[in-house]
């Protein structure tokens, strides 16, 4: 089989910036007040942006299936023009560009038979930067973390790989599944950052090291002979690596300011930093003006448990450890970081249609920069149904022991960051659910006719 595909799209965005400076102080004005009624726009910092973009899209597919085997591959052209129009009182700019981009992908798919299959993908893609990315304005919206953009940027490709593989046994309910990815980025956009004498953190974009992830989940469902016994398994792992750009004391971005204005000037900048017929080179020594900082990052989880169920209780006992380390190149090693948990739950149907349910946490943390406290987290519902199950009243305690804690972990390119968040904390919900178990039919009656809907009603068959 042959597929051709278009595709257009235009698109139009426009964005004001205003930023002012205070108007003359006088004895009415204390020191750190802000004269509004004076005030006088700031040139530098002022812009307006209007982005208008064409994109193009036109790609072929050549598909080959005989029985239970499929193979696809195809690319696509990306042809997009680009007008950018940004007005501010240092650098107006008013450019027209055309970006093509290209993007192949593949697939394979194959049956081995009724209860296995494998199934691989791949997508390639070149990206162009963003706008905000390219636009020469600086941002000052922090004072204490000034961004610029660099028109400089090129694109980046990324390669994107991803498969499954999966077996079910539909006699035996034995399962077993697996998916894996991998994805590899060619010139990818990172951060360089800086910092000048008064602790101000200074971020600008630019093409940096190649780049790269992947992954790889296992499931494992199978019961233990032919008790009431079953076992579950779950593995998943993943490593990243990224790079960023840290400026060294041999940076100096002194002459980058007007010493009567304070301004920045960003021409000058760029024209030291980069090399207009060849932008992914450095005028500078870069070696010498900043570190290149590789951060990995590796996660790993593994969970087991333990299920036993009969006609009226269902137990269920498990473990889970998951692991996560960062490593960098310019700064000391982080220790890795455990959260542990020993888990059961309970779901018990007892006679005359009632039914008690609980779950017992009881986790603990290792590795942390400050010491995290072990935590018990207890749930238990208790609830009776009535008219043949259509109505059911039910009441839930969740974290009876109020011990519950959210902890996250952020690993960037120059910092390492620990969270721990507020949680709701103990509390009980008493509800009423209400079946409506003849819908359906009902339903069908309200549609007019054979084939045909009521006014705003659902297609037939939802």
């Amino acid at each position: 089989y042959m597929e051709a595909t278009y595709s257009y799209n235009w698109a139009r965005s426009f964005s004001n910036k205003k930023v002012w400076d205070s108007g003359a102080l006088s004895e009415d004005f204390a020191p750190g007040i802000f004269n509004d009624a004076e005030k006088v726009e700031n040139g530098i910092y002022s812009s307006t942006i209007t982005n208008i973009s064409q994109d193009h899209n036109a790609g072929v597919n050549i598909q080959y299936q005989k029985g239970k085997l499929r193979v696809q591959i195809g690319a696509s052209l990306q042809p997009t023009i680009t007008t950018n129009v940004t007005k501010n009182a240092v650098q107006p700019i008013d450019t027209t560009y055309t970006t093509w981009r290209w993007a192949p992908q593949a697939m394979f798919s194959y049956e081995f038979n009724d209860n296995s299959e494998m199934r691989m993908f791949y997508r390639g893609r070149s990206t162009q930067p963003s706008i905000t990315q390219l636009m020469p304005v600086p941002d000052n919206s922090n004072p204490l973390n000034l961004s610029f953009g660099n028109p400089y940027l090129q694109p980046y490709f990324s390669h994107n790989l991803r498969g499954f593989f999966g077996y079910t046994n539909k006699q035996t309910f034995f399962s077993i599944r697996g998916r894996f990815s991998a994805s590899m980025v060619q010139n990818p956009i990172v951060s360089a950052v800086w910092y000048d004498g008064n602790g101000v953190q200074y971020n600008m974009p630019m093409n940096g090291p190649l780049s790269g992830s992947a992954g790889v989940d296992f499931f494992l469902n199978s019961p233990i002979a032919k008790s009431n016994f079953s076992v579950m398994n779950f593995f998943r792992a993943s490593f990243s690596q990224a790079s960023s750009y840290i400026g060294t004391t041999a940076l100096d971005t002194s002459r980058y300011y007007d010493a009567a204005t304070a301004d920045f000037n960003y021409e000058l900048f760029n024209a030291d930093f980069f090399d207009h017929a060849n932008p992914s080179s450095a005028k500078l020594d870069f070696n010498k003006a900043f570190s290149t900082n590789v951060i990995d990052n590796l996660n790993v989880t593994e969970r087991l448990t333990f299920k036993y169920s009969n006609d009226f209780v269902e137990l269920n006992l498990g473990g889970k450890t998951t692991v996560t380390k960062s490593w960098y190149t310019v700064q000391t090693t982080q220790d890795a970081r455990w959260n542990n948990q020993v888990s059961f739950s309970m779901n018990w149907t007892i006679p005359y249609d009632f039914a008690l349910s609980s779950e017992l946490n009881y986790n603990w943390y290792n590795g942390y920069t400050t010491p995290q406290e072990d935590e018990f987290v207890l749930s238990a519902e208790f609830s009776k149904s009535f008219l043949k199950k259509q109505l059911t009243l039910s009441i839930k305690g969740y974290d009876l022991l109020n011990q519950s804690k959210n902890l996250s972990i952020t690993d960037a390119s120059n910092y390492h960051q620990e969270v721990r968040n507020n949680t709701l904390g103990r509390y009980v919900i008493l509800s009423l659910t209400w079946r409506f178990g003849n819908f359906g039919k009902a339903g069908q009656q309200m549609r007019g006719g054979p084939g045909g809907r009521g006014p705003m009603g659902p297609p037939p068959g939802h």
